[in-house]
C-alpha cells in the first residue's frame, strides 16, 4: 500500500512538471513580425514599404542593416490614419547594427514606410534593411 501511495505521488509530481507552460495571452502576442527587408543602391535611394493594416497593430519598429554598410538619411512612418513621423537619422550603419524607433500613441497601424538611404560607396556589394514591428 505504502509502495502505492509513494509510486502515485512520484507520478503526479512527473506529470506536474512535465506539463506544458503556457504564457499570458497579451505576452504571446508582443512579438516582432516581419514586415519587409529592402536592398539598398550605392546611390541615393528612396523606398517605400508597404505594411497595410492586414499585418496588425505595432508599438515599436526595429530596423536591422545586413551585408555592406548603409547610410541612413531619413525614416518616414506614415499610419493608417494618415498621419506620420519623420525620424532624421543621419547615421552611418555597419552590418549586424540594429535601431528601434518608439511609436507614438499606444498601438498603431503603419500603412507605409519610407526609407531615404544609400549604400556607402567604398562599401563591397549592396546593403539589406531589415525591418519588424513589435506587437
Amino acid at each position: 500500500m505504502k509502495k502505492l501511495l509513494i509510486i502515485g505521488i512520484l507520478l503526479s509530481l512527473y506529470a506536474f512538471t512535465t506539463a506544458p507552460v503556457h504564457q499570458d495571452r497579451t505576452e504571446s502576442r508582443k512579438r516582432w513580425v516581419e514586415l519587409g527587408t529592402r536592398k539598398v543602391s550605392k546611390n541615393a535611394d528612396r523606398d517605400v514599404l508597404l505594411v497595410t493594416a492586414r499585418k496588425g497593430f505595432f508599438t515599436k519598429l526595429r530596423i536591422k542593416v545586413t551585408d555592406s554598410p548603409v547610410w541612413v538619411h531619413r525614416v518616414r512612418i506614415i499610419f493608417g490614419n494618415g498621419s506620420e513621423k519623420v525620424i532624421e537619422v543621419d547615421k552611418n550603419f555597419r552590418p549586424g547594427d540594429v535601431a528601434v524607433i518608439d511609436l507614438p500613441g499606444n498601438r498603431r497601424i503603419i500603412k507605409k514606410i519610407i526609407f531615404r538611404y544609400h549604400t556607402k560607396f567604398h562599401a563591397i556589394g549592396k546593403g539589406k534593411i531589415h525591418v519588424w514591428g513589435r506587437r
